[in-house]
């Protein structure tokens, strides 16, 4: 359960650099202006954690090692972007306020 937190916790912070912030932004501006939905995809959060999720569990250990891979990295996948969305919803909430 603490992995799942550990990697929704780094899952929400990689997705709040890009879709947020200011040091993406040139990112964002790249991709509005030569790819329609990829300015869609780099500034939804959530659809962004699910890419982010299917990259980082390439590199991690099956979190459902009781599934078959493909399925758990499915399930996998699925399941991060969930608490990742609360922790993005709360850090971009605190990065408006300082803004402010």
């Amino acid at each position: 359960m603490l992995y799942l937190l550990l990697l929704s916790t780094a899952v929400a912070n990689i997705t709040v650099v890009l879709s947020a912030s200011k040091v993406a932004s040139p990112l964002r501006s790249y991709l509005y202006d030569h790819w329609s939905w990829g300015h869609r995809l780099v500034t939804c959060p959530y659809c962004m954690a699910h890419w982010i999720s299917a990259v980082l569990l390439l590199f991690m250990p099956n979190l459902l090692p009781e599934l078959p891979w493909a399925t758990g990295y499915f399930l996998s996948i699925m399941i991060i972007p969930v608490p990742s969305a609360a922790i993005s919803l709360g850090l971009m909430t605190v990065l408006r306020s300082i803004k402010s």
